[in-house]
Formats: C-alpha cells, structure tokens, sequence
C-alpha cells in the first residue's frame, strides 16, 4: 500500500479513496524498480535539499525546481514525522505536504505496515487533513509520550478523554468473566459476556461512536479470537465452547462481519465438533487456518475449504485429571506458543524449543473426519527441524503476539518468562525472534534480542505492534501498565502506567489497549447497567471536527 511499483515505471498514488498512476522518473529501458526509484529520488532530494538554505537570499533552488511529482514521490518514501519536517523546510514542501492525497498515502501505509484494520478509517472521504495526519502520526506520538512519562516519578500517562458507553442488561447476566479485544485501529470493540458477542463502533478520539453495539449475536461460546480476512476487508471472530465434562465435545464457529458497513452482521461462515481425548491447550489461526494444540497432537481445521488434518508431535502427553480448558485460561499462562506462516507451523514447547513443521495438504470432509469414532490423529509426523533455546534460559511460559498478526508480515517475536530466583526479584522475560528464511543456505535461527523484566504481575496479554515496536499490556493489583521494547532497535524499553485501577481477578481479561490509536478499552457493571469505558490518551487537533 502507498508505495512504488515495479509494473512499467508506474508509482502508485492514492486520489480521495481510489488510486491513480503517478509518473516516475524517466528510465531507459521503462522498466525501473523500488529501488531505483529509490535511489534516483534520494540522488535527487538530497542534491536539491543542499540548496534550501539558499531560498532566502534569492537564489534559485534544485529542490523547487523538481517536478511536482518527485516532491509527491518523495513523501510517499517517507515516515509521517520525516514529512512534517519537511514542510518545514520550503514553501515548495510546505504546500507538497498539506496535499490530502499525500496523507491518505501514508495512513494506508501505516495501516499496511503495522497490520491495523484499514476499514478503520472508511470511509477516508471523512477524514479531513487534520484527521488525516493524526491517524498516520499516533502511533509514534504515543511512544513518545509514554517514553517522556517513564522518566517522571510516577511513571503515569496523562488521559486526554473518557467516554463511557452505557447499556441496560438483565441482573444477573454478568456473571461469567468479560473477554474483549479491541481491533488495532482502536475504533472497533469485540465484547462477550454472558455468551452474547458484541461488536461496537467506539468512533474516534474527535467523534463518538452509537451508543449501542452496532451487532449482536447469542453464541454458546468461552472464548473467542480474532483475525482479518486474507484480504483485509473483513474482521474473523472464530469462537470455541469447551467441553465441560470428559468426551463432550469441543465447539468451534467463526463469524464474519464487514463493520465498516452501514449495517453491519456477525454472519456465521463456518462451524464445526470436534471430539478429543486431550485437553485443548492453545489455538491460533492464520487465514483460512485454525491450529489446535491437544497435548502432544497437532490438529488444523481449514474453515473456508473444509478440510482437515492432524499428526502426533513427538511430545510425550501429560496424565492430568480433567480441568475444563476455559477455566485454564483465567487460572494458568500458556505454556505453549504458536507462530505460524501461511505454510509454516512453529511449536514453543517446555522441551525448549521451537518444532517446526511444513503444513501438509488437508484431506477433505472435516466435520465427518473430526468426529469419527477415532478422531486422533493415526500417524506420528517428526517436526522438519527444531531449533532449540540455550539451556540457561529454561521455560516457564510463553508470550507472543495476538493472533490477529499472524501470517502478516510482522516479526516471528515471541517471550520466554522465566521464574523469579529470589524472592525480592522478579520474572525475567528472554525475548527471541525466528527468522523466516529456511533455505538450506539460510536455515531458521533463533535471534535474541533482549532481557527485561517488568515486576510483580497478576496478568500479561498478548503483545500487539505499536509504532516502532512490540509492546504489551500488564496488570497487577492496581494499576494497568504498557510495556514498550526493548528490541534490536531500542535495548532499553520502557513501561508506564496507563490505569490506576483495581482490577478484580475475574475482570482482567475484559481490558484491552490499542497502541496505534493510544486508546484504552474496559467494560465493568453496576446493578442493570454495564458500561464501556473508553480512555483515549492523544489530544486530536481542534480542527479535525470539520471538513
């Protein structure tokens, strides 16, 4: 998105919500590519930009003379602060960069390259420019502010709104715990409670959302995930109902809703059973992919082909007596991780290492196939290579990123949190990254790229992409707190509090934060009323209220 293409010396340039060619410097053989785009632009900038100084005292500038639509090409290369810098620099830039064409750019190349939802923004014809260049900024606002807070005493972020949405609901409906995710992107809000999913349009931080969820749907479900659609354009909510006596068994649906629409649905797309003499351990999904971990079997469920299939790892199960799966989600972390590539399937396991597994062809008719008389798997599969940890660093849990990024483009990162030694310290989080090369010139490493630790914790939730890094919520007593880093671009990292807040043990997971919008979401309840609460922590500019 937002950036040059190598078809016939065309760029890409964005016209209100549409795209139009934009002329690139001229080749000799009509055929240029990214990086000589690139690279010509630089030569050229950088050459004119030599000059700029020169604009005040009457002499003329290479870098006015450029053609407008280098200026164009130029923004389209470069970060959001690096624009508004250069609108500092000339009156030339000055007008290039206050183009809405430039911006609408950017933010869809933000959106590209952080993985946030791009139907965040729909439609972009009502943004104006001030809007614009908010959204495309926030991200990198917001470390900045929240690095500047980790230096004060406290260590707080300053609120810049609240809002809170209320709903009438029936007494007695809020005992089962709240789960919620809020979509990166921060104007879409996923809630259940009480087995009924949710989805809430929360607007921006300029303009409120309606006060109701804009659709519902009654799902017999304890728990449920979240991933785009392979294009994008549509939100997953694959939900699971755990058995909650041995031999029941499993319950997997997905619902599909597009909700930037006028009037949006959660749709069903997909359901199916499935029976399981082992516990369910982890899920994750990857476009049309859903992995379940049983113990020491491997099981995937293509919902859109319908089609299955399953292996045992060599992992030796664990005898346990039976504990219903969703109560092992409010009471353990995961001692499993799962990274996944669209053919790729990688296990974090407490042998200490990461199992690696191509995705084999999926046979056909899941649902007969997953509840046959033996639903195991009939075949044994040896991972294709693993990759082991340092022995020093042994494993106590895992943490990675939320599912909704799996199979982007982002990192393969993932946390090993070791237990505290003394009892005055604190866990140590070892944080690695796989590469995603596995040629046998290049085989798949493990890279590791920091150790921190961020004290006494009662919940940690998965990692989510922020502006120029990971990051990840943590909660303990009172407060609810984000850590930012550290990684091979910033060693040090940083956390600070977001919320003080006592945060009872059932309430935890209903807390959900999105760093690319600076927006904070949780839901509580008071006798016939629950309440959405939303705390934005980026002021918009005044004049992002009009057009």
């Amino acid at each position: 998105m937002g950036s040059i293409s190598a078809l016939n010396g065309v760029g890409i340039c964005p016209l209100g919500d549409g795209f139009v060619p934009l002329p690139v410097p001229p080749s000799s053989n009509h055929d240029i590519t990214l990086r000589n785009s690139i690279a010509y632009t630089t030569y050229a900038s950088q050459s004119a930009m030599a000059s700029v100084s020169n604009i005040n005292k009457g002499i003329p500038s290479n870098f006015m003379n450029l053609p407008m639509d280098i200026h164009f090409l130029i923004c389209t290369l470069a970060s959001p602060f690096s624009i508004i810098a250069l609108r500092q620099t000339c009156k030339t830039m000055l007008y290039v960069t206050r183009q809405r064409v430039i911006w609408i750019n950017v933010l869809q190349r933000v959106c590209h390259e952080k993985t946030v939802y791009p139907g965040t923004y729909s439609p972009l014809s009502n943004l104006n420019l001030p809007a614009l260049e908010h959204a495309a900024l926030a991200p990198y606002r917001l470390e900045r502010e929240a690095r500047t807070a980790s230096h004060r005493e406290d260590a707080v972020m300053n609120l810049s709104n609240k809002t809170t949405y209320q709903q009438q609901i029936t007494p007695g409906s809020m005992a089962s715990p709240e789960k919620s995710f809020l979509i990166p992107g921060g104007r879409f809000f996923v809630t259940l409670h009480h087995r009924i999913l949710e989805l809430w349009d929360l607007g921006f931080r300029w303009q409120r959302g309606p006060d109701g969820p804009i659709a519902t749907i009654h799902s017999e479900c304890h728990s449920f995930t979240i991933h785009p659609s392979c294009d994008a354009r549509a939100i997953r909510i694959l939900t699971v109902r755990y058995p909650i006596a041995p031999n029941e068994e499993y319950s997997f649906e997905v619902f599909e809703t597009y909700p930037d629409q006028t009037e949006p649905r959660l749709a069903k797309i997909a359901s199916i059973q499935a029976i399981s003499q082992y516990r369910l351990y982890f899920t994750s999904i990857c476009e049309n992919l859903l992995v379940l971990v049983h113990e020491h079997a491997i099981k995937i469920w293509d919902f859109v082909g319908n089609r299955w299939t399953s292996w045992y790892t060599d992992r030796t199960p664990q005898q346990v007596p039976f504990v219903p799966s969703f109560a092992l989600e409010l009471i353990s972390h995961p001692r499993l991780q799962i990274l996944m590539t669209t053919d790729q399937i990688m296990l974090i396991d407490i042998a200490q290492r990461v199992a690696v597994w191509d995705i084999p062809v999926l046979s056909p008719d899941a649902a007969t196939f997953a509840k046959a008389p033996e639903p195991e798997p009939s075949h044994d599969h040896d991972p294709l290579r693993c990759i082991y940890l340092p022995q020093e660093y042994g494993l106590w849990w895992c943490n990675g990123l939320s599912d909704w990024y799996t199979g982007s483009q982002q990192p393969l990162w993932f946390d090993v949190v070791l237990p505290s030694v003394l009892p005055s310290s604190h866990p140590t989080f070892q944080r690695f990254e796989v590469t995603s090369s596995h040629t046998k010139e290049s085989p798949q490493a493990l890279v590791h790229l920091s150790t921190f630790s961020i004290g006494s914790y009662q919940y940690v939730l998965p990692c989510r992409v922020s502006g120029s890094d990971l990051s990840f919520v943590w909660l303990d007593s009172t407060h609810v707190r984000w850590q930012v880093g550290p990684s091979l671009r910033d060693k040090t990292g940083y956390s600070v509090s977001l919320l003080n807040l006592a945060i009872d043990s059932d309430d935890f997971l209903n807390v959900s934060f999105c760093p690319i919008a600076g927006r904070l979401c949780y839901a509580s309840s008071a006798g016939n009323a629950r309440y959405i609460h939303v705390i934005d922590y980026l002021s918009p500019p005044s004049d992002a209220f009009s057009n």
